[in-house]
C-alpha cells in the first residue's frame, strides 16, 4: 500500500482522521477501496488536498514541504487543512510555499524570501 510494505490499516485511518478526510472516505460507496479516477477527477480540490496530506503523514517524515496547500479549495476544506497543519507544527518541521502565506501562517515562524 502506497509503496510502504509494513503499513497498517490503522495508520491509514489515523492519518485520514488527522486531516479530516476519514468521514468523507467512509461516505463513499466503497469507502477505502474506492477507485480514484485519473487525476482524482471524482473528488473536489479540497478532498484531493486532504488525501494528499494524509498520504504524506502515513510516511511519517520529519520535514513536510507544502506547496500552495490551500489554493483553489473551499473555505471549509481550507479551515480543516489549516487545523491539520497547526496540529502538526509541534512534531514536524513544516515548510510552506504559498503566495497567500497569511492564510496558513497565523502562529508559525515566518521567513519571507
Amino acid at each position: 500500500m502506497l509503496g510502504i510494505s509494513d503499513i497498517e490499516k490503522v495508520d491509514v485511518f489515523n492519518a485520514c482522521k488527522k486531516v479530516n478526510v476519514h468521514e468523507f472516505i467512509m461516505s463513499l460507496p466503497n469507502q477505502y477501496n474506492t477507485i480514484i479516477k485519473e487525476e482524482g477527477c471524482n473528488f473536489s480540490a479540497g478532498e484531493k488536498q486532504k488525501i494528499s496530506l494524509a498520504r504524506v503523514l502515513i510516511r511519517n517524515p520529519k520535514i513536510i514541504l507544502l506547496d500552495e496547500v490551500t489554493r483553489s479549495i473551499d473555505k471549509k476544506s481550507k479551515a480543516e487543512i489549516k487545523e491539520s497543519i497547526h496540529s502538526l507544527k509541534d512534531e514536524k518541521t513544516i515548510i510552506i510555499v504559498d503566495h497567500e502565506f497569511c492564510e496558513v501562517s497565523s502562529d508559525f515562524n515566518i521567513v519571507k524570501l
